[in-house]
């Protein structure tokens, strides 16, 4: 192939708007876990293995309290962002509300602790329980700010803030070696705290939107009735992932918490690219939803290029990448195989939502995702106590009833249509 056909073609990508927006989110996400990976081969050698378990739950109970309090409002913000007049209006009716959930599920989190999580000692502190409260709602906040980067086709600003979060990130867990689970945790959302206000900054700089905690209950109204059906669905799929760390500490014990958290940590970098495109694809069908069977189709074959050799990759140096973390974090390499071959079935799940979420069949995507849902939690919570394959089967199986149900939705909209059948 020649230079000039190779170059037009480079433009050509560079120029379409669902590549450029999928591979700046895809770029924000290798980033964050490739700091992420860093982060935790260092902790893995200052810290215990029970320390790093009780870490990793304090991480998944603040990022599942925090996705919960986003209350469907990141697809919201979508939606009306351009819709609407003042888009600051939107953005900050959306943040309010956010936060609030955030912190008030923060704090019903820390009261029930001793119960949800007895091995979560921490948390009677009232010090450590505040910064808990902080860090979720921070964590919460940027969640829903990055929405607005995507609806605003500003995807590379969030690339930026993760990279001041993974800067942060590495140094920190040197400054608090001797001061155990929590102070870890510290490091790990302290540093994206930080980077949460210099997000603000620029948001309130560049795109003129300014953060003032206050609701528009006209607009907020609208967005929820727009957010209602889908948030139990976005919830229900990513529930099983979020709170299986929990699971696993409370079952079995933190250590083989840190063993599970580390190859789902792994096996997670097999989500990064349909999280990505199905983002993508929902943002471009929503503003020209004529465009959907296209634009399907180029998701479907985008994230199979990129995935597929990557679960090759991963399955092959697997035992590599886990003993980067210690060596007793090799003896998880039949989890991590379990949890790759969910993550790559996950590809279904999060395509499937976001064409039910772009169609409006709600219901259906509720029940769907509910069925999954019971499927790998509930397996988890009966079976942890046989060994963690058994925690990964469950996950694997739950993916296997989304693809079940998803699979024939993408292959009917996927289809070119016949000319002269319409």
């Amino acid at each position: 192939m020649s230079a000039g056909p190779l170059a037009g073609r480079v433009r050509a990508l560079r120029q379409d708007a669902l590549v450029r927006s999928s591979a700046l989110l895809l770029l924000s996400t290798v980033e964050i876990a490739a700091g992420g990976f860093l982060f935790w081969q260092i902790s893995a050698r200052l810290f215990s293995p029970a320390d790093i378990g009780r870490t990793s739950a304090l991480i998944t109970a603040s990022a599942l309290i925090a996705n919960l309090a986003l209350l469907g409002m990141q697809n919201s913000v979508i939606r009306y962002l351009r819709e609407w007049d003042d888009p600051a209006g939107t953005v900050n009716s959306a943040t309010t509300v956010v936060a609030a959930a955030a912190a008030g599920g923060a704090w019903l989190f820390v009261l029930g602790a001793g119960r949800l999580a007895p091995e979560l000692t921490m948390l009677r502190e009232p010090g450590a329980a505040a910064l808990f409260v902080i860090f979720t709602v921070a964590l919460a906040v940027s969640l829903i700010n990055d929405n607005v980067f995507i609806g605003l086709h500003r995807s590379g600003l969030v690339a930026g803030r993760n990279t001041v979060t993974v800067l942060l990130r590495l140094g920190w867990p040197f400054a608090v070696t001797g001061l155990g689970a929590f102070g870890l945790f510290t490091a790990y959302q302290g540093a994206a705290t930080v980077a949460l206000i210099a997000y603000l900054v620029v948001q309130h700089r560049r795109l003129g939107v300014p953060v003032r905690f206050r609701v528009d209950r006209a607009r907020f109204a609208a967005m929820w009735r727009y957010s209602a059906g889908n948030y139990v669905a976005t919830v229900l799929l990513l529930f099983p992932a979020l709170v299986m760390p929990l699971v696993v500490a409370h079952r079995l014990d933190p250590e083989h918490a840190a063993y599970y958290y580390i190859a789902s940590l792994v096996a997670g970098v097999l989500t990064f690219v349909p999280q990505a495109t199905s983002r993508s694809l929902f943002a471009q069908a929503a503003a020209d939803p004529a465009r959907l069977r296209p634009l399907l189709r180029r998701v479907v074959l985008l994230t199979a290029a990129v995935q597929v050799p990557a679960l090759a990759v991963l399955v092959a140096a697997g035992p590599v990448v886990l003993r980067l973390f210690g060596a007793a974090y090799a003896t998880a390499y039949p989890l991590l195989v379990v949890l790759l071959v969910s993550a790559a079935l996950a590809t279904i799940g999060f395509l499937g939502n976001a064409l039910l979420l772009i169609v409006g069949r709600l219901t259906v995507m509720c029940l769907v995702t509910a069925a999954a849902a019971v499927v790998s939690v509930g397996g988890a919570y009966l079976f942890a106590g046989r060994g963690l394959l058994w925690v990964g089967g469950s996950l694997l199986a739950g993916e296997i009833v989304l693809g079940l149900a998803y699979l024939p939705l993408i292959a009917s909209i996927s289809r070119p249509v016949d000319k002269e059948t319409g």
